[in-house]
């Protein structure tokens, strides 16, 4: 099993609705008008996005706060959430 967890950036609130990125995972954009819709979007985007692709490297939390690019554009009202990527179970389906 190839598994893979990419953060997931989520950027807006409930009224004006919801965007996000996964930053190791450039131009992988989402969005949606509730959390929950914008989590099983992004995992359907982050699916089609790699399809037939190798798998970029995955960074912990941490690494991406820690990265210059990432965190000039961050003001702290942004949700994390980690986001499962098993490249075996998409080359199958």
């Amino acid at each position: 099993m190839v598994m893979k967890t990419y953060i997931l950036i989520i950027e807006g609130d409930a009224v004006s609705g919801y965007s996000a990125y996964f930053p190791d995972v450039l131009g992988c954009v989402t969005a949606g008008d509730s959390l929950d819709e914008i989590r099983r979007l992004a995992a359907e985007a982050l699916a089609l996005h790699l399809e037939g692709d190798t798998a970029p490297p995955a960074r912990s939390l941490a690494e991406i706060l820690a990265d210059p690019e990432v965190a000039s554009d961050l003001d702290g009202s942004e949700l994390y959430v980690p986001v499962a990527y098993d490249a075996e179970q998409f080359a199958a389906a």
